[in-house]
């Protein structure tokens, strides 16, 4: 289709893609300003220093990176829940980071590659967007206000609270997916038969994503089928079906290894699902206002809207159809994510309040062509009605967009202000909790027998999910997850073993002690502390601020039946010395392919516990239990 005049996208040429020297420049720019606001805040000087980043969900991810770097894509984890299933396999947030810890070198920390990686990502989120309107061969101006609205719209919101709280692989695959996008429309309109290395390639990078996060398919499929709806006369069916299909076995083949595990789980873990599922057509005008309250709205959200209607409807008819595929994806994610979260299947697997940042970012693309349209129009000398509507929308639009960059100023600021996510610095050193309950740790415990540490969903240990570096750190065993609610053998908030804590009998109580070979116990919920205070046997042995530490008076060890000692405990290997008995039971849980150098092993349930326990029978005396 010949270009139009005044048409701001030559989509549809069979031109290759080129970069002119002011496109570049926007790109370098974005990227150096992004980079410069990114070592402020992080800071750069911590980038490759010991600190870890301690907000909200990084402390379990790193603790995922180290394992790892520990275990092959699947693995066993003995520092938890008395044995469970770890690895980059099943832990799906920390896929690709946790796969990186495994091929780079030793020496390389969790901490150093968790920072590394949330960094990056970072700066590859700062040049998504207008890197898509490249592909599509969209004209300068619009590249560079969408360089704008990228940076806005990934520093004042929930992208920026997602990032700083790590949930880095989705904010960086929901960006990556845009130009992804691109290319896919690009390649809709090709004869790709003629060029295979660009399905190949294609098929890399979509496998990347898709093992980077695997919520990544959902914005490009539902783009897709816009797209499909609105610009189907430009596709070349024939080889798109090709394309597709091919692009398919790339990804499924890539990624084979982990969505084996994703469709059998080795073992049963709960998940907590009521994350982000919060609903209500009042949240979804208090996202377009910019509301923060309940619906986590931003100022830029209001302006992005009114300029992506303008857009598609200033644009010409070609470039339209392509708006419209954009405008309708952004509108079913803003629906999405505060309406499905009542469906309690979309609820669980992917907590829709998450999309509705996702929304805008599609809302971004006609929105920076509508600026430079609207612009383009106060310019003119005319006097017209229309005239004046599209100065008071280009003055709403404007005024929309200097209250953003000043929030993002604001963002920047180490000033005690308000902040859309974690005040600066992002990287801190280990903080009082976390000290004084190590110090508890390696003066009161050892590793005869598990510590049952109650963790936090509102996070009172120094702002994160610390258990995690607290076991890495002390080498002791944890009954009660790394993260709030991931298994029976959990212990969160006044809730243990999946019950209140208060409907656990005293009798109920001892046999689990017995059975997970607790030792000692640290709580901080009022409701435990009540519980244990009253318990006969436990006796409270320190206090401090709102936790409280005790001693469990019981023998330890780590046989249910039988007899033994622990002399050796690393992922995916236990070694026990003086066994005696011809059938033992021990108090770590099993998973298929274990194996041992003597007996035979074998699943065995115990109590209510979904998951069984390791039971060996024949000759026995030092036992290496091994999992491949």
């Amino acid at each position: 289709m010949p270009q139009k005049t005044g048409d701001l996208t030559r989509l549809h040429t069979t031109q290759s893609i080129s970069i002119s020297v002011p496109v570049k420049f926007i790109l370098i720019l974005t990227v150096v300003l992004q980079f410069l606001l990114l070592a402020q805040t992080f800071p750069l000087s911590e980038l490759f220093s010991s600190a870890s980043l301690l907000y909200i969900d990084n402390p379990f991810h790193e603790y995922n990176v180290a394992m790892g770097a520990a275990t092959a894509s699947i693995g066993y984890d003995s520092l938890f829940a008395a044995g469970k299933a770890t690895g980059f396999a099943i832990n799906h947030s920390d896929r690709l980071p946790a796969f990186l810890a495994h091929i780079l070198p030793s020496n390389v920390t969790a901490a150093g590659i968790w920072k590394f990686y949330t960094f990056t990502a970072a700066l590859i989120a700062s040049i998504c967007l207008p890197l898509t309107l490249i592909i599509l061969r969209f004209e300068r101006n619009a590249i560079a206000v969408s360089a704008l609205l990228g940076l806005l719209l990934w520093w004042t919101g929930m992208f920026r609270w997602f990032h700083t709280a790590g949930m880095v692989s989705f904010v960086f695959v929901a960006f990556a997916s845009i130009p992804f996008i691109a290319l896919l429309v690009r390649l809709f309109t090709w004869d790709v038969t003629k060029k295979l290395a660009a399905v190949l390639s294609f098929g890399l990078i979509s496998a990347i994503l898709f093992f980077t996060h695997p919520l990544f398919f959902l914005p490009v499929t539902v783009f897709t089928i816009f797209y499909v709806l609105t610009n189907r006369e430009y596709i070349c069916w024939k080889t798109s079906l090709i394309f597709l299909s091919a692009t398919l076995l790339i990804v499924v083949t890539l990624n084979y290894s982990w969505l084996y595990y994703f469709i059998n789980p080795p073992d049963i873990q709960e998940t907590f699902d009521h994350y982000q599922r919060a609903t209500g057509g009042d949240l979804i005008i208090r996202s377009i206002f910019g509301i923060w309250e309940k619906a986590n709205g931003a100022k830029i959200n209001m302006p992005i809207i009114l300029a992506a209607i303008l857009g598609v409807y200033l644009s010409n008819t070609k470039t339209k159809k392509l708006l419209l595929a954009f405008l309708g994806t952004g509108i079913f994610w803003l629906l999405y994510a505060y309406t499905a979260g009542d469906n309690e299947t979309l609820g669980r697997l992917t907590q829709p309040n998450r999309f509705a940042p996702v929304a805008y970012l599609f809302f971004a693309l006609p929105a920076a062509v509508g600026i430079v349209e609207i612009f383009s129009k106060v310019l003119q000398s005319e006097k017209t009605q229309q005239q004046i509507a599209y100065r008071v929308a280009a003055s709403l639009i404007a005024f929309g967009l200097v209250i953003s960059v000043v929030e993002m100023g604001r963002e920047v600021s180490s000033a005690d202000i308000g902040h859309y996510a974690q005040h600066p610095p992002q990287v801190k050193n280990q903080s009082a909790y976390a000290n004084h309950i190590l110090n508890f740790l390696n003066t009161h415990t050892d590793i005869s027998a598990r510590v049952l540490f109650e963790t936090s969903l509102g996070r009172i240990h120094d702002g994160g999910h610390i258990a995690g570096l607290l076991a890495l750190k002390s080498q002791r065993e944890f009954i009660g997850g790394p993260y709030v609610q991931t298994g029976f053998a959990s212990f969160w908030d006044g809730k243990l073993f999946a019950k209140s804590i208060a409907d656990i009998s005293p009798e109920t109580m001892q046999e689990y002690f017995d059975r997970y070979n607790i030792g000692w116990i640290i709580v901080h919920s009022e409701k435990s502390k009540r519980y244990f205070d009253q318990l006969v046997g436990v006796t409270c042995i320190d206090e401090w601020e709102k936790l409280k530490f005790y001693q469990v008076q019981r023998p330890h060890s780590f046989f249910i039946k039988g007899f033994g000692e622990l002399v050796e405990r690393t992922a995916d290997r236990l070694v026990f010395k003086n066994v005696s008995g011809d059938s033992v039971i021990l108090k770590y849980h099993y998973l298929p392919k274990m194996e041992s150098n003597e007996g035979t092993i074998s699943p065995i349930f115990i109590g209510d516990d979904p998951n069984p326990f390791i039971q060996l029978q024949g000759k026995l005396s030092e036992i290496v239990i091994t999992y491949h």
